[in-house]
């Protein structure tokens, strides 16, 4: 076997160097191609109701988005979401008999023709799992809408929220963990109000005047890993001139009236005893007479009633039966109402006018 020179060791050392350093790389690369995204890890109650918006994420479409459903026990797969036009990812039907089941949803860049600019948890995987109510969190509200200024500096907080916190079906804990995601463009601090620890959401500096608004979700978590979510959207001002949502102007000698954004509300606890019966208690506002009340929903149904002027009543001929709706509502003695509420001065029956907004109250049923 023939000699090398030095020469020629060197240059076969430097070579192999070289080989080895490209191979590495080519390695790193490669896994890094295939290093899986922090999903994103959501769960929704197995009694949500029909309707609910699950996810509000404009940068959701058909044709862009797989559902895969991962099952507990094998049966017929179901498809019990469906994705609206807005982008919003929505129950169509019932989640009862799937608690253990996981739907997993991802974009399908491959054969998304949509040019996208999503930040990296908005194309993570999201993963729902079906859980029992008494193992599930929820906020006050299914959704929240807030704004912020133009141009705003850091620490600045979106205006318009409230009751921004999370309880489970049996309490409300001070000592859950909150985080958000679906945005770099904003930070969560905490407050306590009324003995109640709540979130306040602040900008991380000047917003885009680009952007219309900014939809990202809130999680929340306690001790036990029970989890909760809701759907944020803050309105970016620097595309708008005012804020007056009442105000009214004449074009041409008829009056018009600016477009309503539908909104939800959280009314105070109410107490209900089991012996009660008549009018409970009322939820008019106070110096709006022009404000029309309708019973939207409640986890006890058929058991009241709410007149035109917002009273809340037992239905005539219904007598309340605590040891019937607490074993079928998982134990639980709280009843939630959904109640709509209108405002008659604006005209009804056309799409481009939203003016409801819908009251939530927790009612504690109280056995006699």
């Amino acid at each position: 076997m023939a000699a090398f020179s030095g020469r020629d060791r060197h240059k076969l050392a430097g070579i192999c160097v070289c080989i080895t350093y490209l191979l590495l790389l080519s390695i790193t690369f490669a896994s890094s191609l295939n290093l899986p995204q922090n999903e994103i890890k959501l769960t929704i109650s197995e009694y949500a109701e029909t309707g609910t918006t699950v996810l509000k994420d404009d940068l959701i479409s058909e044709e862009c988005t797989q559902i895969k459903h991962i099952q507990r026990k094998r049966s017929v797969p179901l498809k019990p979401f469906r994705i609206d036009i807005d982008g919003s990812l929505v129950l169509q039907s019932s989640l009862k008999n799937l608690s253990g089941d996981i739907f997993v949803i991802h974009i399908k860049e491959l054969d998304c023709k949509e040019v996208r600019s999503a930040s990296v948890s908005h194309r993570a995987p999201v993963h729902i799992e079906v859980v029992p109510n008494h193992n599930f969190l929820s906020f006050m509200k299914p959704s929240y809408t807030g704004t912020i200024n133009k141009n705003s500096v850091y620490g600045t907080q979106v205006e318009g929220l409230s009751n921004l916190y999370a309880c489970s079906l049996d309490e409300c804990e001070n000592n859950l963990d909150y985080r958000i995601t679906g945005s770099d463009s904003f930070f969560l601090e905490t407050y306590s109000q009324n003995g109640r620890i709540q979130l306040s959401i602040h900008s991380k500096g000047p917003l885009s005047i680009e952007k219309a608004s900014y939809h990202f979700i809130i999680i929340a978590e306690n001790s036990d890993g029970q989890q909760g979510h809701t759907n944020v959207e803050v309105d970016n001002l620097a595309t708008h001139h005012t804020l007056d949502t009442n105000l009214r102007f004449r074009p041409s000698g008829q009056t018009q009236h600016r477009h309503r954004r539908q909104t939800a509300e959280t009314n105070p606890d109410q107490t209900v005893a089991e012996t009660a019966s008549g009018q409970l208690f009322s939820v008019a506002v106070a110096g709006s007479p022009n404000y029309r009340y309708s019973l939207k929903s409640s986890t006890y149904k058929n058991a009241f009633t709410v007149s035109v002027t917002g009273a809340v009543s037992v239905a005539p001929g219904f007598k309340l039966d605590y040891e019937t709706y607490v074993p079928a509502n998982n134990g639980s003695n709280r009843i939630r109402l959904e109640i709509t509420v209108t405002d008659s001065t604006l005209p009804q029956g056309n799409s481009k006018y939203i003016s409801t907004k819908n009251l939530y109250i927790i009612c504690m049923f109280v056995k006699n």
